[in-house]
């Protein structure tokens, strides 16, 4: 019956030979009829163990940055002030408070224009939360040294 299947034998209609090369690589380790020491059921059923083991610490893990991310969007956007690329740079402002941020830094991560950019920081520095100093000739903008205290947190 493999064999028929993987030469066609008495098929109807066309399957794609990579959809048929895939279902004979399960279908074989799935029959693999060798005890060898070398066991294919072993090796995928316990990959797949792993696998599903391995799972559940990334919900947790995903389920803990979406609660961080939502605490901070309730902190910093309950009067809407504070677009999401503010929020995300705010974000890592407060993981990393020694870090700083230009126009361009800010245009390059969120793929957005010079000027939302400059305005996206300006609006911030506005509101006391970052700091605007100089770099050679390059404004650079830092987070206030009482960042979370501003924001509530």
């Amino acid at each position: 019956m493999l064999c028929d299947f993987a030469n066609e034998k008495g098929m109807k209609g066309f399957l794609h030979p990579v959809i048929r090369a895939i279902l004979l690589h399960f279908w074989i380790t799935y029959d693999h009829p060798f005890l060898d020491g070398n066991d294919l059921n072993y090796f995928l059923s316990h990959k797949l163990e792993v696998i599903c083991v391995s799972i559940n610490p990334l919900k947790e893990s995903i389920r803990r940055k979406h609660e961080e991310s939502e605490s901070l969007r309730r902190n910093l956007g309950a009067g809407g002030d504070f677009n999401h690329r503010q929020i995300a740079l705010l974000k890592r402002a407060l993981k990393h408070p020694c870090a700083t941020y230009t126009v361009v830094s800010h245009q390059n991560s969120h793929g957005i224009s010079n000027q939302t950019a400059k305005n996206d920081l300006t609006a911030l520095e506005a509101k006391e939360l970052l700091q605007r100093g100089k770099s050679g000739k390059a404004f650079v903008h830092s987070p206030s040294a009482d960042l979370a205290e501003k924001l509530g947190l």
